[in-house]
């Protein structure tokens, strides 16, 4: 299992960040990788929203 850091918030999540979110499991979903979970940590930043996935993130491609 691996973390994916998603969004850090200060208060509520509103509706850009939501839609950010989809966005970003859709396209987890489509690199390959299976989100189990989502969780959040705080800290003095704020809070952080995480995906737990299985998977691998694919490799940058390396252009020689």
């Amino acid at each position: 299992m691996h973390h994916e850091h998603a969004i850090t918030y200060r208060e509520n999540i509103n509706i850009s960040e939501l839609d950010y979110l989809i966005k970003k499991a859709n396209r987890l979903g489509k690199n390959g990788r299976d989100v189990i979970c989502v969780f959040e940590q705080e800290d003095e930043e704020g809070t952080h929203l995480f995906f737990e996935v299985t998977g691998f993130k694919p490799k940058a491609h390396v252009q020689c």
